[in-house]
Formats: structure tokens, C-alpha cells, sequence
């Protein structure tokens, strides 16, 4: 089954826990006022619709505020978790670049070399050492990465 695409979120929000009740129960009412979420351009890249949020205490009244932060991506994280596996994945030489739009860090590419790296493989560990939101948008082998690091 596909879901509807008037039903595709909007917005992210990733949080330790969700804002709960005595009772135990999830608050989800006016949630989106509690964060203050205001409406999303459709044509806003997708890092600038994800937020991390602290939940309230649990049993917080309705009017709490639950602070928000906008997402961000740390491309310090992924060279490490390379790094790390760097001799298991063949990776000789890396270099993590971000496209900024709109004055936000936007989608991380990581180019790797040799060429004959498995990109596929490379994004498999990636995803066992980083959240999903920051894995790169797509990684590229070439033959060789510049020294001065000027693609």
C-alpha cells in the first residue's frame, strides 16, 4: 500500500520521547502549537523541515512549550564512522562536502577513492554508525581525491 501524498509529513521533529499524560497516554494535541511549527514552504529543502525537540516532563500541562532546535547535520560524524571502517570497506581517501541553501547546511555528499569502492557497501556501514538524517545524499568513487581537495 502507498501512502497518499497529501498524507507525506511535512515536517520531522525527532525527540528523546513523546509528551505524555498522567494516564500514561501520548499528548498529541496541539503538538504542532507546543513546538511552534508554523507552515512549510513546499519548495524548502528537506533539512530545513527537520527539527530535534527535548519532550517536557511527563504529566507537563498542555500550554508547556516543547523547545525545538533545527536539525544538524555533522559531517565530523560520518568521517569518523569512515575512518573507523576504512581499511574493512577498501576507502583509501575521503571528503565530505555540504551544499548550503538558503544560509542551512543542505545535503552532504561524500566522495571516496579508490573508484572501485563499493558505494552501496560504504552506505550500508554508514547507516550501522549514524541517524538516518545525516547520512550523505549520495556517495561518488573517483579514481582519486585531490590533495587540495578542489573537485
Amino acid at each position: 500500500a502507498r501512502l497518499h501524498q497529501a498524507k507525506w509529513p511535512q515536517v520531522l521533529v525527532f525527540m528523546d520521547d513523546l509528551p505524555m499524560g498522567q494516564a500514561n497516554k501520548a499528548q498529541r494535541v496541539r503538538l504542532a502549537e507546543r513546538l511552534s511549527l508554523t507552515a512549510v514552504d513546499d519548495r524548502a529543502p528537506q533539512v530545513l523541515r527537520m527539527f530535534e525537540a527535548t519532550c517536557p516532563p511527563r504529566g507537563s500541562p498542555l500550554s508547556t512549550p516543547v523547545e525545538r532546535r533545527p536539525l544538524t547535520l555533522d559531517p565530523q560524524q560520518i568521517m569518523g564512522a569512515i575512518e573507523a571502517e576504512r581499511s574493512a570497506l577498501g576507502v583509501e581517501a575521503s571528503l565530505m562536502v555540504s551544499f548550503a541553501h538558503g544560509g542551512a547546511s543542505g545535503a552532504l555528499v561524500l566522495y571516496v577513492s579508490p573508484q572501485l569502492v563499493d558505494s552501496v557497501a560504504v552506505m550500508a556501514a554508514l547507516a550501522l554508525r549514524v541517524h538516518a538524517y545525516n547520512l550523505p545524499l549520495d556517495i561518488i568513487a573517483l579514481p582519486s581525491i585531490p590533495s587540495d581537495h578542489s573537485l
